[in-house]
């Protein structure tokens, strides 16, 4: 980094990876880099450090918290900027899944095996991304950035692969993310693999995924082994049966908990971001994504979604209709309150 640092993420908590990464930003800041945070405050709120904002202040690091508790706690319950990422000179970033916190990391466990996945990503698709955090600094600080002042500084050679960073939040009518998954959906020919810690599908997501299935498309879904949050791996399960009547194969991640956000189609088009398959992913939180096409990366991806389905266990339809009565009804019940998830 030689002029600017900038960092977004869902939830900051102390440890090795924090002590590491806040060790190098002080570092920058006193060589004069300019250093931004912004921490949700919903989503560190029980994680981050004690007296976080003054010793970023103290060392010459702006940090902003977003949307911190207020007199509208369904604002504030509803409305969380779920994106993890950091970007550098607008001439890298690094961006996905990844929160700053010693389990994304596995230097400890918390549910068995964490995995989890994020793109280095190098060139002119970096500076989409700064002005993503800018605008989003600008909503929370009312300040003003001039963007043009956040251009990168290296030239990249040129290539045939597009790189494409794009964003959502629930301000934001068009609804890119959803109508994104939608499009790949109804457009893949062959296959369609995806990874998400929650499957919590409304009814369009549900539809283009069976419809996928019933085109004679190989989807599969990978969800976690061993949950982060048992109501919501419940609520996950409780989408099993549809999908599997149909033809759709879902697998789950058995080493431990699978917090990767990633989609996978036909060797050409894949999706890694911040982006779960839930409600409060596609409706209420802010969002991050990058879709990747004619890139080497993609099939790098593929082999590493792979290799996730060889250590995952399989979950058929003829098992999923041995479950009892009661836990049938439980799930329906859990279908009914999942966009309150």
């Amino acid at each position: 980094a030689e002029k600017f640092i900038f960092l977004e993420y869902f939830i900051i908590t102390s440890g090795k990876m924090y002590d590491q990464l806040m060790a190098a930003l002080f570092a920058k800041a006193e060589a004069g880099v300019e250093v931004r945070m912004m921490v949700d405050a919903g989503g560190s709120m029980t994680t981050m450090p004690k007296d976080f904002f003054k010793i970023c202040a103290d060392h010459n690091i702006r940090c902003v918290p977003f949307n911190p508790l207020s007199a509208s706690l369904y604002r504030f319950i509803s409305f969380r900027d779920h994106r993890k990422m950091t970007i550098v000179d607008s001439n890298v970033a690094v961006a996905g899944g990844i929160n700053i916190g010693d389990e994304y990391i596995n230097e400890i466990e918390v549910h068995g095996h964490w995995k989890d996945m994020a793109l280095r990503i190098e060139g002119d698709a970096v500076y989409s991304m700064t002005a993503m955090f800018l605008n989003m600094w600008e909503y929370v600080t009312k300040e003003q950035t001039e963007l043009m002042d956040y251009r990168g500084t290296k030239e990249r050679p040129q290539s045939n692969e597009f790189v494409m960073p794009f964003c959502d939040g629930p301000m934001n009518v068009r609804e890119p993310i959803e109508n994104t998954y939608m499009n790949i959906f109804a457009n893949a020919k062959r296959y369609i693999y995806i990874t998400t810690p929650y499957l919590i599908l409304d009814t369009d997501l549900t539809n283009c995924i069976l419809l996928a299935a019933r085109s004679g498309v190989d989807v599969r879904i990978i969800t976690p082994g061993i949950p982060d949050q048992k109501i919501v791996y419940a609520t996950t399960r409780s989408f099993y049966g549809t999908l599997l009547a149909e033809g759709v194969r879902i697998y789950e991640y058995t080493p431990g908990f699978l917090h990767g956000k990633v989609l996978v189609t036909d060797d050409t088009v894949a999706i890694v971001g911040s982006i779960n398959m839930d409600y409060r992913s596609l409706t209420w939180n802010y969002e991050y994504g990058t879709w990747i096409h004619n890139s080497q990366t993609v099939m790098e991806i593929k082999e590493d979604l792979s290799g996730i389905i060889e250590v995952s266990r399989e979950v058929l339809y003829s098992d999923w209709k041995k479950s009892s009565f009661m836990k049938k009804v439980g799930q329906a019940i859990l279908r009914i309150t999942a966009p309150l998830m």
